[in-house]
């Protein structure tokens, strides 16, 4: 009954939630990396089980990568889209294709992400849901819409470490 819920979710944040912030992105552009199979040379399918994590992250696998794991300095490249609890997205550049990347342990993505990230292996995808004491604080990020204390959620995949 969980893994029908988490795909109906799933499916609902990509028909309807990319259409209320950023008008700019295509309908035949938006792929959400969650909704494609999983390439099982790469990772295999994950229980889609929420855990509560130490940090008191929620943490929720969707596919547990066979590739490398990531060491504190190392360069990850990741897709990751974010949004709020009501569905609507905030890192709408991040769609599609496009790739982010990062330093791990460098404080260039908040603590949730780094954290959720050093836990993975090449292949991985997870969504996570992350309190505001590991995301943007009591400050929020008024640049992305986030408010001061706010939960967000962020759907990630590890693609590839160097």
């Amino acid at each position: 009954m969980k893994i029908f819920i988490a795909l109906i979710l799933i499916v609902f944040y990509t028909t309807t939630s990319w259409s209320q912030t950023d008008t700019t992105v295509r309908v035949e552009e938006f792929v959400h990396f969650l909704t494609l199979p999983i390439d099982k040379s790469v990772a295999k399918p994950a229980l889609m089980k929420e855990i509560i994590h130490p940090s008191g992250m929620r943490v929720i696998d969707f596919a547990i990568g066979k590739g490398d794991s990531v060491k504190l300095g190392q360069t990850c490249f990741i897709h990751i889209i974010g949004s709020h609890m009501n569905g609507k997205f905030f890192m709408m550049q991040f769609f599609g294709k496009k790739v982010f990347s990062f330093v791990l342990g460098n404080r260039e993505v908040i603590e949730g992400v780094d954290i959720a990230i050093s836990e993975m292996r090449v292949g991985g995808r997870r969504r996570i849901i992350v309190p505001s004491t590991l995301g943007y604080g009591k400050k929020g990020n008024t640049a992305s819409g986030i408010g001061g204390g706010e939960t967000i959620i962020f759907d990630l995949e590890l693609v590839k470490v160097e």
